[in-house]
């Protein structure tokens, strides 16, 4: 079995769509601001050899800088990360990762990350 690559290349339409180039940079004095921290996980599926896990953030992104030409102010959301890993030579490996907005917090989506009650 080869071993589980995750490559992933900047989407354009995001990139463009938030001021960074083609390569996923900002402009010349510009700083991309990207914070993603983890508020809940589920796990979707398990065997011995695969799983899939969702993993809820909270985020905060955005364009910043003095002399950036666009200024897009940083903004808070939620998103979802769902990793898919192999157990390879002893230990997880992600195999592929795919993200989505949300979901909010208090809705019935957002249940499944919900954490047991503290006693």
């Amino acid at each position: 079995m080869p071993d589980a690559v995750l490559v992933r290349r900047p989407d354009r339409s995001l990139t463009k769509h938030i001021g960074l180039d083609p390569a996923g940079k900002p402009p010349l004095g510009g700083q991309f601001i990207s914070r993603a921290t983890p508020a809940g996980t589920a796990v979707r599926s398990y065997t011995g050899s695969a799983t899939e896990v969702g993993v809820w953030c909270s985020t905060l992104f955005g364009l910043t800088g003095q002399s950036a030409r666009q200024e897009i102010p940083v903004e808070d959301g939620w998103l979802t990360m769902t990793m898919s890993m192999v157990w390879q030579d002893g230990q997880w490996r992600m195999a592929d990762m795919e993200q989505k907005d949300g979901p909010e917090p208090g809705t019935a989506a957002a249940r499944e990350f919900a954490a047991e009650p503290i006693r």
